[in-house]
């Protein structure tokens, strides 16, 4: 059976980027996590969907 999830430091890994960019990315919820208790896995699928643009950037406000 594949993984069909992965951890924050495997997608650093798989994406080349550090930890902290991860958890940012995490953060600003520009890709869908699923958070079982206090751990967060990252469904590969979402991953390259995200990858390919398939999963749209927040709209973020800004104060004029």
């Amino acid at each position: 059976m594949d993984k069909c999830t992965m951890t924050p430091e495997e997608l650093a890994s798989y994406l080349g980027i550090g930890r902290n960019s991860v958890y940012k990315l995490i953060s600003e919820e520009q890709f869908p996590t699923v958070r079982v208790g206090r751990r967060i896995l990252i469904p590969i699928r979402n991953v390259n969907r995200w990858l390919n643009g398939e999963f749209s950037q927040p709209n973020k406000t800004t104060n004029q």
